[in-house]
């Protein structure tokens, strides 16, 4: 999988934007200040159930069953499949350093990947009931449920969707959820970190999922901030209804986060009703700054995300804050010569196929006036599944779009997120994040190797893109529920460490065997890594033999005990075993020896060390495999 084919077209605005304003109307609600609903201190959370409901019958993308249109869509475009030539990269490919399993199964059906990293390198992960906290080598420092978390406020129903977003210039935390799945139940629950440590106290606060008191229900949130403020999107629909054919209206939250870090009643203004020829707009996906906070505007993209083809965009700017008089939205509705549309579902080896959902933005961010935009897509030459990237530039003025196609001959692509990726003021570089699968194999090291589900990334520069890295490869399939479809979504996540240019941090989804309470599950994984742009290449080594499935017992660990690491590697390597101390210094190489593929397990006895903190690499032959920090007491 070294290869991808990328279809690159120019993009042309049609109209002058005088026109586009006349089709475009949104409205303004009141709203009184939202009182804080509570607090919690993960850290001190001692009773945690994790309590989680997973549907295992009806497919639910977004929160319900998949519409016969959007299915038969689907059906058709996946008989279009052609040979297509392979074009290779033109850039070098990004660095694979850190690479480790995220949130632990059960994580809810789908995963809802997201994740942030702040310059001090604490690692917030979010999958669709629970939230863990990581250090940078990959060990856990407190995991909680949404539930556990919201406790004070006594919301019964479930909550889901997680969204999570780091604040560089407060060192605080975001995160958003939701509970509830009608309009007697429905609410968007945010948290706002007290300080720049997660598991330390966090400001509680409820938002009403029904703020016109209409029997809808919010869905699908999205986020981002700017220096001031905070933004919240969200899709209304109607009760009992699919969200496909029961969306009504989109929701734009405008809230002042000061408020939300201070514990104070958060200032906030709601747009909604937001219309182009009177056709809602839907799927508003918030613009992150790229390699920092930017304001006071802020930009909101959006598509025809149910079209089998289509080659509209919508750029919505938002040219002040909430207690600026004159705040208004504007609009431009941009096109492309290159089309985009609903994906097939991707196609897992022996096994049930991965829904795609729709072709929606999924992730944007801006820099230097230019807008990056990933979303899924039918890759047309050869009716698979792929992405879309699009680079909007003169988003303030007069936006014009490059939309490029990428995809594969035998492989699927979905979910993909996007982060900023440049070291100077003049770059334009980015890492895309993708979940990949396919019904075909690969040959490694003369062995064959099934395209179980996985994710890689590339780099883009200059209109340019690399070859994909593998960043983690799934060791079984995927099936959680009955029928002929599975979940591998809704989303993924990216984020450059806003202190370290060219240093991103990624999260999203594999495919591997569970076996615990619940039996033997083939289940959706979380995986975060560390990925460098090319050219940050100090310190760093690939990683081309992922470990999985590790179980580290016990840590801490008393002198005299011995340390153990159980763990699994897809290809039989030359391992060393290393221990290093917390400032990075060698103090003993304990072994290297062949190592079989699948299951091993490691132990040693710390009667040498003194009491203290320690890492233990494990490299191979091409890189690190695995890093985790050890405690002596």
């Amino acid at each position: 999988m070294n290869k991808v084919i990328v279809a690159i077209t120019a993009g042309i605005m049609l109209l002058p934007d005088a026109l586009f304003s006349q089709g475009f109307k949104y409205s303004t609600l009141p709203s009184q200040p939202i009182q804080r609903s509570g607090t919690v201190i993960p850290s001190q959370i001692k009773k945690d159930y994790f309590p989680s409901l997973q549907t295992l019958e009806m497919p639910k993308p977004g929160g319900e069953e998949y519409s016969a249109e959007l299915e038969k869509i689907k059906k058709e475009i996946h008989q279009k499949i052609a040979p297509v030539p392979e074009n290779k990269g033109n850039l070098q490919r990004p660095n694979l350093k850190i690479n480790f399993e995220g949130n632990r199964y059960p994580s809810g059906i789908p995963n809802d990947n997201h994740m942030a990293i702040s310059n001090s390198g604490y690692i917030v992960s979010s999958v669709n009931t629970t939230i863990a906290v990581f250090d940078t080598t990959g060990s856990i420092l407190k995991t909680w449920s949404f539930d556990a978390f919201s406790d004070t406020l006594k919301i019964k129903a479930g909550k889901y969707d997680g969204r999570v977003i780091y604040d560089p210039d407060a060192d605080r935390f975001i995160v958003v959820f939701l509970a509830g799945f009608a309009d007697s139940t429905s609410n968007a629950i945010i948290g706002f970190s007290q300080s720049g440590n997660p598991t330390a106290t966090w400001n509680l606060y409820k938002l009403s999922g029904v703020p016109l008191n209409d029997k809808t229900w919010s869905d699908f949130p999205m986020i981002s901030i700017t220096k001031d403020e905070l933004f919240l999107t969200l899709n209304g629909i109607q009760n009992a209804m699919s969200w496909q054919a029961g969306f009504k209206r989109c929701y734009l939250w405008q809230i002042n986060k000061s408020d939300g870090y201070s514990g104070n009643a958060i200032r906030n203004k709601l747009y909604t009703n937001i219309t182009y020829n009177n056709k809602p707009i839907r799927n508003l996906c918030p613009v992150r700054g790229g390699s920092g906070l930017k304001g006071p505007e802020s930009y909101f993209v959006s598509n025809r995300n149910f079209d089998k083809s289509n080659d509209t965009f919508f750029v919505l700017r938002l040219a002040g804050e909430m207690n600026t008089p004159d705040t208004t939205i504007n609009l431009n509705v941009i096109t492309s010569s290159t089309q985009y549309g609903v994906s097939p579902d991707g196609l897992q080896p022996f096994h049930d196929t991965l829904q795609t959902n729709d072709c929606r933005i999924l992730d944007a961010f801006i820099e230097n006036n230019t807008i990056q935009i990933v979303g899924n897509s039918v890759y047309f030459p050869s009716g698979r599944s792929g992405i879309f990237h699009g680079i909007i530039s003169n988003a303030s003025t007069s936006p014009v779009i490059q939309l490029n196609l990428i995809g594969e001959n035998k492989m699927d692509y979905g979910y993909p997120a996007i982060a900023y990726a440049g070291k100077s003021a003049t770059d334009d570089d980015a890492v895309i994040i993708m979940n990949f699968t396919s019904d075909s194999t690969n040959t490694i090291n003369s062995k064959k190797v099934y395209n179980y589900p996985g994710h890689a990334v590339i780099f883009y520069k200059n209109y340019l893109y690399s070859d994909t890295l593998i960043v983690h490869r799934g060791t079984s399939i995927i099936k959680m529920l009955s029928g002929g479809k599975d979940r591998w979504g809704d989303y993924s996540a990216a984020q450059m460490r806003y202190n370290h240019p060219g240093e991103i941090w990624v999260v999203a989804t594999f495919g591997h065997a569970v076996s615990g309470s619940l039996g033997n599950v083939n289940a959706a994984g979380t995986w975060i890594s560390q990925i460098f742009a090319p050219g940050n290449t100090a310190g760093i080594e690939s990683n081309s033999n992922p470990v999985s499935s590790v179980n580290v017992y016990p840590n801490p660990v008393v002198n005299n005990d011995f340390f153990t690491i159980d763990f699994t590697i897809q290809e039989e390597d030359i391992l060393s075993f290393s221990i290093y101390n917390i400032q990075g210094k060698l103090v003993r190489t304990l072994l290297r020896t062949k190592a079989d593929e699948g299951k091993n397990r490691f132990s040693f006895n710390l009667g040498a060390l003194s009491k203290g903190t320690y890492i233990l690499k494990i490299s191979g032959l091409e890189g690190d495999v695995l890093q985790r920090k050890l405690i002596v007491q």
